[in-house]
């Protein structure tokens, strides 16, 4: 999962111009990321498991 100032980078370096061969050598996530990034709005809220504990019935 992408940090929020590396989805902003991808997103800015697109709207530099910048094709997607380049901003990978820059920027390091794999092709496929990129790409699934720059189809995104917005970037995805991170998700948080709940764990249950042995001792929530009591």
């Amino acid at each position: 999962m992408l940090k929020r100032e590396a989805w902003m980078d991808i997103k800015d370096l697109h709207r530099q111009g910048h094709p997607i061969r380049t901003i990978v050598e820059i920027t390091r996530p794999a092709r496929n990321t990129v790409r699934r990034v720059l189809r995104e709005p917005a970037p995805c809220a991170a998700k948080k498991r709940s764990r249950h504990s042995l001792l929530d019935p009591f």
